[in-house]
């Protein structure tokens, strides 16, 4: 694979590879539906096609290899975006916090791979729910610098799957960073003033 074409595939086309493989199949693609969420919660510009695998333990059947190579470039690098579109009739999107999971995107990508919607969609909510629980508290003392832990919090917190599922849980502000905190009480303020009758 050349350097450049490592851009070129949409998830859609990815997910289809495992689907068709007898031991890999439809557990595939629900995994690969929370790597995307993952890579988009991080802010991982650079999820290419060398960033997926397929392993081939018996030497005749592929599965889906361990996830690898994960990292947030909007931190490290200042990369926003999306190195693969979702489906193949869209371009990469350079949006900066576009998400590549919406609710329309993730019917279409459903529909185009017969699985359910409602299936796909618990396996986003369960990442975006997954890292609600478990992210903050190690990125507190994580070895980063004060930006760059503002800017992984800042990413994480105006990303709507992860506010919707720190309200699933519900995380009382005083569990939240700072940051976190601020972001919730503005919320707070503006949804309280949009309310008031003028």
């Amino acid at each position: 694979m050349s350097p450049d074409s490592k851009y070129t595939l949409s998830c859609l086309l990815v997910a289809q590879t495992p689907k068709d493989l007898p031991r890999a199949g439809m557990p595939a693609v629900h995994e690969l539906l929370p790597r995307i969420e993952v890579n988009e919660l991080l802010g991982n510009a650079d999820r290419h096609l060398k960033n997926l695998g397929l392993l081939y333990r018996d030497g005749r059947n592929a599965e889906l290899a361990p996830a690898y190579d994960l990292l947030s470039t909007c931190v490290y690098l200042g990369k926003q975006g999306h190195a693969l579109a979702l489906l193949p009739d869209e371009t990469r999107k350079p949006v900066p916090r576009a998400s590549l999971l919406t609710p329309r995107s993730l019917l279409r990508f459903s529909n185009a791979l017969e699985i359910a919607p409602k299936d796909a969609s618990r396996a986003v909510r369960q990442a975006a729910r997954l890292a609600a629980q478990h992210w903050l508290e190690p990125i507190r003392p994580a070895d980063i610098t004060p930006r760059q832990r503002r800017v992984l919090l800042d990413r994480l917190c105006r990303h709507l799957h992860f506010r919707q599922a720190l309200t699933a849980l519900k995380t009382r502000p005083s569990a939240l960073p700072g940051m976190l905190r601020r972001r919730q009480r503005q919320r707070n303020i503006k949804a309280r003033l949009q309310q008031q009758p003028c």
